[in-house]
């Protein structure tokens, strides 16, 4: 029944159709937990132990970067991601993050892998908290249903329909590699997710990537070296570390496409990171260091 429920949930979200954060788009930085391991920002079933890890960081299998999100059903198919959280108590899914945008497109590079007719879904949606009826008002919904093979990475563009003039407070990103309309998942499909993007349109009306993946920070958690990739900032640009408090505690520059910081030394915890070129952020962050 609960499976039903989040199946019809991103079904609905697709057919009834702050500042910039990069909510780890890419899926380069992975929380490692002991036992599993969950994209940071985005909540998994992985906790749950009789369902297995059917969330996955494949380090073979990548479009860009280091990783990719893999969904893999298993027997008891949960291979869903949300960027939000899940109680795994209850299986209720809390899609959701700060987000006050209003973005044109969805972009995403995808692979898919389905059994016996299944589907696999990708649904985004931005809503606002309306304080006369204290419920979420749907600001715009974005998404696709896939229903045959795609074994090569492919480009996914599908644009946000607008209901509302508002401006959202929120978005939620649901990914399942099983979205059979009864609710009957199968094992062994799998979805594939790499290089996510949301776009913004400009003052100009020329279409920028608000969210592209083009600077990571991994490992995470991190013990001795935080490695960061940039491919997007072609100048020179600055890399800020806070601790707990907001107290700056790191700041250096950088120019190169990949470097490496020492944090051997650091206190374990976690840190939160900025990245700008001197006038715009470029990405938001945080890593633990062990």
């Amino acid at each position: 029944m609960k499976r039903i429920l989040l199946l019809s949930f991103i079904i609905c979200a697709i057919i009834s159709s702050a500042k910039s954060q990069d909510y780890n788009f890419g899926f380069e930085s992975w929380i490692d937990h002991g036992t599993y391991e969950e994209p940071e920002f985005w909540g998994t079933f992985n906790p749950v132990q009789f369902i297995g890890i059917q969330v996955i960081k494949d380090t073979v299998d990548v479009y860009q970067g280091n990783y990719s999100l893999k969904l893999s059903a298993g027997p008891i198919p949960a291979a869903v991601a949300v960027l939000g959280s899940i109680n795994v108590n209850s299986a209720l899914i809390e899609p959701g993050r700060p987000y006050n945008q209003r973005p044109t497109k969805l972009k995403c590079y995808y692979k898919t892998i389905l059994i016996n007719n299944d589907s696999s879904a990708i649904a985004a949606f931005l809503t606002k908290y309306n304080t006369v009826t204290h419920q979420r008002d749907t600001i715009a919904v974005a998404g696709k249903l896939f229903h045959s093979d795609v074994t090569s990475w492919t480009l996914l563009e599908n644009d946000f329909v607008y209901r509302s003039a508002e401006t959202p407070d929120t978005i939620g990103i649901i990914l399942s590699s099983t979205a059979n309309p009864d609710g009957l998942g199968n094992e062994g499909c799998e979805l594939y997710i790499d290089a996510m993007e949301l776009v913004l349109p400009s003052s100009s009306g020329v279409e920028e990537q608000a969210t592209k993946n083009s600077i990571s920070i991994f490992p995470n958690p991190v013990k001795d070296e935080l490695k960061i990739s940039n491919t997007g900032i072609a100048e020179k640009f600055f890399v800020h570390f806070y601790d707990i408090t907001g107290k700056e505690i790191y700041s250096s520059s950088f120019s190169s496409s990949s470097e490496s910081i020492a944090v051997k030394e650091f206190a374990p915890g976690k840190y939160s990171v900025k990245i700008d070129n001197g006038e715009k952020i470029k990405f938001l962050g945080s890593f633990l260091k062990e």
